[in-house]
């Protein structure tokens, strides 16, 4: 998967990512190679950075990522993420494979999280 370097902020109070607040949802974001999947995880007490918190995961599948179409979609499921083109699967929360041809998991990002301002800087 090519090494793309970025870093942005998404902010959990925007309309687009207040369902990041509560575990369990998820969103799609521009960055990354294809893309990115922000999913929320869980809300860890013990961590009190909240690094635990999320998976961002690039959308490019690492099942042949040239490919043009080499792009995961979130299932209805809210769990597994699919490359329609070559039917690999994963798993969003931290993007191990679960299914298909693919050998590796998705690439994962750095990311850190503000929960006092429901701020994720999210960065390569």
């Amino acid at each position: 998967i090519p090494n793309v370097s970025f870093s942005f902020y998404e902010y959990l109070t925007s309309p687009q990512f207040t369902k990041l607040q509560i575990p369990g949802n998820w969103v799609y974001v521009t960055g990354g190679s294809k893309g990115i999947i922000i999913y929320r995880k869980g809300i860890n007490y013990n961590n009190i950075d909240g690094s635990e918190d999320f998976s961002v995961l690039d959308r490019n599948c690492s099942y042949q990522p040239l490919n043009a179409d080499a792009r995961v979609s979130v299932e209805a499921n809210n769990v597994i993420a699919i490359d329609s083109s070559c039917g690999s699967t994963f798993y969003i929360g931290t993007g191990t494979r679960t299914g298909g041809p693919a050998t590796l998991p998705l690439k994962s990002y750095r990311y850190t999280y503000d929960p006092t301002n429901l701020t994720l800087f999210i960065y390569n």
